[in-house]
Parts: structure tokens; sequence; C-alpha cells
């Protein structure tokens, strides 16, 4: 097919074949000397692409027809997969996402970062391919969203969902039957709470209209003990509503032992700065045990999601660690959890966190664990980090630093020029924004170990642990 540059998108391109995934997780091809994007696409595949956007030196598109299947594929166990947006990679043998995980990481650090590499250690995969999140979010809504086939067979577009957002569609929500990323019990309590509210007339949210009651619903578990937290979020309030949900989710499942809502009242889905209440008298956290270590989640907690996975990333940290040492710096610590985790290896660990909330937590895990050896400091990481922090407690033998997938501000990146540790962790969940990060460390520090782990099976995301050794 010939295509002038005049040519304006939707148009089909036959026999595309793709080559590799880029970074966002979509498959590439080329089209004469253009580069195209395609969703869902993988390598192997020969296929017509409907192009739908046009850049000067890309084109981006999706899938129209698949000529010859990639056979890297396999068939989604999911029938809501390529609708939710939950899984990118159902479609894609687990053996080969690690091997285009590990590639994406290697891509990043050496082609973003420029960096000198050492090789990469293989990619720790997950044991749970499925069934491995402690948590998920669902959104209530009084307007489905309806496949073809249901529009066509005049589904009511106003029945009510429970399930996920479809993206780049603010006001439409997905019902999920059954999400395979969580514990079978996650399914059978969404569903039941939902048959609830459709037979009491327990009203769903509108989110054009603001009305309605219902608006989300988490539902977070333990791994070690199966106690399970459920998060309701209303519009506003209505005691009756909720004790007559509550009531018969507890008789049916006795695992869960907190419950916990809260009123929004805003226009947006965030909740978390919002007040809770506590029902009846069920607790306001769960007991989360990693190693030989204790964590109390409450409703607004931070805690790794992959609780299977988080064990085996943080004995990687304590394996680079070694052996004990006098002063640990933990940069973004969150509720503490690396810190605790690798606590009998420092004689005094300093968490920094911008969430107050989270700190607070942190604090609670230490004295849960009777651990003293910890001060901790809530705050803008620039402003904390300074020549204050070093002159009362000295330059850290070992500096953690685990960002947010935006990565480190670039003058936190200079104070730890400054700060010229021995040794810096840097755990990322977005390989990234870690290579543009230590590309500006590179002058002072040499990358030795390099350690991509995958916590999230059937999506595009991936952790990786970069050991940066100072080099005078």
């Amino acid at each position: 097919m010939d295509l002038n540059k005049t040519e304006r998108p939707p148009f089909f391109i036959d026999n595309i074949e793709i080559t590799d995934i880029d970074q966002e997780g979509r498959g590439v091809g080329r089209f004469n000397e253009i580069v195209v994007f395609v969703e869902k696409a993988l390598p192997g595949d020969i296929a017509t692409v409907r192009v739908f956007k046009k850049k000067s030196k890309y084109w981006e598109g999706s899938l129209s027809t698949l000529t010859i299947p990639s056979p890297l594929r396999q068939a989604p166990i999911c029938k809501h997969f390529g609708i939710c947006g939950g899984c990118q990679w159902q479609h894609f043998q687990y053996e080969s996402q690690k091997e285009y995980k590990a590639k994406s990481v290697l891509n990043a650090l050496g082609r973003i970062g420029g960096l000198t590499l050492p090789e990469l250690k293989p990619i720790l995969g997950s044991s749970r391919n499925f069934y491995y999140r402690n948590k998920l979010n669902f959104s209530f809504s009084n307007r489905k969203w309806l496949k073809k086939e249901e529009k066509d067979a005049g589904v009511d577009p106003f029945s009510p969902a429970l399930g996920f957002h479809i993206s780049k569609i603010f006001d439409k929500v997905y019902g999920i039957e059954k999400c395979y990323l969580m514990p079978d019990i996650h399914n059978a309590i969404r569903r039941t709470i939902f048959e609830i509210a459709v037979n009491e007339n327990i009203p769903f949210y509108d989110l054009k209209a603001h009305t309605g009651y219902l608006r989300t619903l988490v539902i977070r578990q333990s791994a070690n003990s199966g106690a399970i937290m459920l998060n309701l979020i209303v519009a506003y309030s209505n005691a009756d509503w909720i004790n007559l949900l509550f009531e018969n989710v507890r008789n049916k499942f006795p695992q869960i032992t907190s419950f916990i809502y809260y009123i929004n009242q805003k226009l947006n889905d965030s909740y978390t700065d919002l007040p809770y209440s506590v029902w009846g008298d069920s607790n306001d956290y769960l007991l989360e045990k990693l190693g030989k270590y204790y964590f109390k989640i409450g409703p607004n907690s931070f805690f790794q999601t992959n609780t299977y996975q988080a064990i085996n990333l943080y004995q990687i940290i304590y394996n680079l660690i070694g052996s004990k040492v006098s002063l640990i710096y933990d940069l973004y610590c969150g509720t503490g959890s690396i810190g605790i985790f690798i606590s009998d290896l420092a004689e005094k660990i300093i968490g920094i966190e911008y969430v107050p909330e989270a700190i607070e937590d942190a604090k609670q895990n230490c004295a849960l664990n009777n651990l003293t050896h910890f001060d901790f400091y809530a705050g803008d990481m620039k402003k904390i980090l300074n020549k204050n922090l070093l002159h009362e407690y000295g330059i850290p033998d070992l500096i953690i630093t685990d960002p947010p997938r935006a990565g480190m501000d670039a003058k936190v990146v200079e104070q730890l020029l400054e700060i010229k540790a021995a040794k810096v962790i840097y755990v990322s969940c977005n390989p990234a924004t870690q290579a543009r990060d230590i590309s500006l460390m590179q002058d002072l520090y040499q990358v030795t170990y390099v350690q991509p782990v995958d916590m999230f099976p059937q999506t595009t995301h991936v952790e990786n642990i970069v050991l940066l050794e100072r080099k005078f």
C-alpha cells in the first residue's frame, strides 16, 4: 500500500511485521521508514494495522486483523481481557513476558541512561502468575459500559456496574465477573456486594451527575493470615445501607475482620485524605508478615500489592548489603517495609518520606517489631536531606532509595552526589526514570549489579534493583 504524507487517520496498513516491544508494551513494526507502534501486538505477529495517529517520525495503531499470529501468543484465560485494561499481556507466554521485561530494563539503562553495565542478573519471575494481588479498587456506576453485542441486544446502558473504569472514558465502568489477578474470595465478595445493592435498590453513583450513593469498593487481604479488609466509599451518610451491606457480607465471609467506610462528597474519586469510620467492633488494620517481621496495614497504608514477590525483592536488597553497617539512609521509605526487613544489618536507620501518614505507619511498624534504632522524617525530600541531617547523623554507609514512578527530583540526585555514600541501592518501578537519575550520578558511581524483578505478571510493569558503588 502506497500512502502519501497527506493521508489522514484512520487508515489501514496490510502485512506489518512486529519485531519488538516498546517501553509501554506496544508492538513495534515498520512501514517503509516509519516506526509503527501497535497496541496488543507481539513480536512475530504479521497483521493489518489500523493507524489512528500520525507523527512525523512514528505512527500509532491497533491490531485490525491478525494475518499470522506470533508463536509467543497464548489464549488469555480471562473473558474480560482486552477490555478492562488491568492486564496487558495475558496473550503473551509468561517466559516471553519475562524476557521482554528484562530487555526493557537493559534498553532503559543502556540506551536512555548511556550507562556502562555489568551483566544483568536473570529476571526474577513471580511464583504466582495469577491470583497474586492483595489489593484492588473497584468502582460503582449507574452507567454500565456495554460491549457491542450487548448494545446490539438492547441492554440498557443505565444498568448498574461494579468493576473497572474504561480507559479514557471517565464516566463508564465495565462490570467484571471475575478478575484473575486477585484471590477468588475477593471476586465472591465483590459479586455479593453487587447483588445486595441491586436487590435492595441502593443507588450506584452517577459519575456525570454526581448523584447516587455507592462510589468505590476496596478489598485488601493479608497473605499471611488470610484476614480481609473492606473499604467502602459512599457519597453521603446512610447508616441503614451501611449496616445492611456489612451485616450481610460479614455473615457470609467470616474472613473479613475490618469494615471501613468513608463519605466522599468530592467530585473526584480520591478518598485517602478523608476521615474514615470503623463499622461495629471490627479492626481498622490488617497484620501482614514479611520474613520475620510484622506490619500493621491501615485503610490508607501503602504496601506492596504482591506480598509473595515483595519478600523476594527485599531479600535481594538484604543480600546486597551483606554485613552489618553503622548507618543507612532509607529514602522514600513509605511505611518502612524495606528498612524494617533489613533492620538487623544496621546500627541506625534514618527513614525519610513525604507522606506524613506513611511515616506514622512506619513508626507503628517499628514499635510492633520492637525496633528502636530508627528515626523518621516526613516532608519534602530535598528539604530534609540537608547538611543539618548530615551533621546530626553523619555520612551513611549506604543509601537505599525507592522513589515513585517519576523518579528522584534532580535536587535530590545532587544531594546524593554531595553526600558521597560508599554504596547506593536504587529500587525502581520505572527503569526509564531510574536510568535518567543514575546517568546523572555516573561520574561518581559505577553500576555493579542489576536485578530485574517481575512484581506484576500479565502486565507490562517491571521492578528493578541497581547497586551503585562509589568509584573514588
